[in-house]
């Protein structure tokens, strides 16, 4: 019986050594392991503050090019609506200043070109270019 006992007690401090050896090796795992997960854990926030900067930046920068692109269009709405204008004053001033043939009617002017390399000007102007 004592020795029954003494055998019990041997195998309960080899139990108690093994644990408290597999206790100090898990210590310095989740030691190791909770080192990397703060390390890391603030490397994610930099990317993540990252990331929302470049969001920002990016969303002001689409903003910024639907504006200028609006602009854009808008020129160049204003733009082909001035040589409309230019085209029918000239077109206007030249029947004008034509004088009549012996015929009695005023030569045909030759703008179809024009018409025909610009056709969005006269849609903008919803008239016909000569007047």
């Amino acid at each position: 019986m004592v020795d029954s006992a003494h055998d019990k007690e041997s195998r309960a401090r080899d139990t108690i050594n093994q644990l408290k050896l597999e206790i100090a090796n898990l210590t310095k795992l989740v030691e190791q392991g909770a080192g990397l997960s703060f390390g890391q854990d603030t490397n994610v926030q930099e990317l993540v503050k990252q990331k929302e900067e470049l969001t920002k930046q990016r969303d002001a920068q689409l903003d910024e090019i639907v504006t200028v692109r609006s602009k854009r269009k808008n020129v160049r709405l204003f733009h082909n609506v001035l040589i409309c204008s230019c085209v029918k004053k000239s077109l206007k001033q030249q029947t004008h200043s034509k004088k009549p043939n012996m015929s009695g009617s005023i030569p045909k002017l030759k703008y179809w070109r024009f018409v025909d390399a610009f056709p969005h000007i006269s849609a903008i102007s919803n008239s016909p270019l000569l007047l």
